[in-house]
């Protein structure tokens, strides 16, 4: 799977208010759901001008957005043009990928996970509690593929959850959460695997994931389920 691949799909997956080309950008509408769904980005990995950053900056003002570009780890004209205007770096990111074969062949203890859809209200507050706003939960019901929530169980309480989507063969999980309380137990692990399970029902081949290359705890989970690095990212951000 190429990046463009999944950009695509997480563009589907996980999607804008609405997005829009204007000269060589993609400009995407957030709606306060985060990052990814508000960050502009290069339709051409190294193909614009430096005047093209004033077009990028005014449509992302009329959105009143703050501005916010997506670099990949090949955009380094991008990368130092926006170094060079003052934008700060933030939230560098990995992005995981592997065959669905590798994580969906396992057992699953008994009444650990279920996919669920819509959100039950107990999933809703688990992500809150999280730090998941109501604008991030909107995300998720904007998602065009075939999708679900992935609830799952330690020591017989509601412990953690994870979005999964499907769109043409790929499956993206996202917003894996554990509660602090119930970590060390396996239980990221085995949500993984049921969203796995399920997407691959569904007609994935593919599995994939974004996180911060803060979290190496989870980066660590990944990969030793056999997931690869296949890209990485970060955002530039001036306030």
């Amino acid at each position: 799977m190429n990046l463009k691949d999944f950009w695509n799909a997480s563009d589907v997956s996980w999607p804008p208010i609405k997005k829009f080309k204007m000269g060589p950008w993609t400009i995407r509408e957030g709606g306060g759901g985060g990052n990814r769904v508000s960050a502009t980005s290069l339709n051409n990995s190294n193909s614009f001008f430096e005047t093209d950053i004033v077009l990028a900056e005014t449509a992302m003002k009329t959105l009143g957005q703050p501005y916010i570009f997506r670099i990949g780890k090949e955009e380094k004209k991008l990368d130092l043009t926006l170094e060079k205007l003052g934008y700060n770096i933030v939230t560098p990111s990995f992005i995981y990928g592997c065959d669905i074969d590798r994580v969906s062949n396992f057992d699953i203890p008994p009444i650990t996970t279920f996919n669920v859809w819509p959100p039950l209200e107990i999933i809703k507050k688990i992500w809150i509690e999280g730090g998941m706003s109501e604008n991030r939960l909107s995300v998720m019901q904007r998602s065009k593929g075939e999708k679900t929530t992935i609830l799952g169980r330690a020591s017989n309480k509601v412990a953690g959850c994870a979005f999964v989507s499907v769109y043409n063969g790929i499956s993206m999980v996202h917003s894996v959460f554990v509660h602090p309380n119930f970590r060390l137990k396996g239980l990221g692990r085995y949500m993984l695997y049921k969203s796995a399970q399920w997407a691959k029902d569904r007609g994935s081949s593919y599995i994939t994931l974004q996180v911060t290359e803060q979290n190496k705890g989870a980066r660590s989970l990944y990969s030793n389920l056999g997931m690869e690095v296949i890209g990485s990212y970060h955002y530039r951000v001036k306030f």
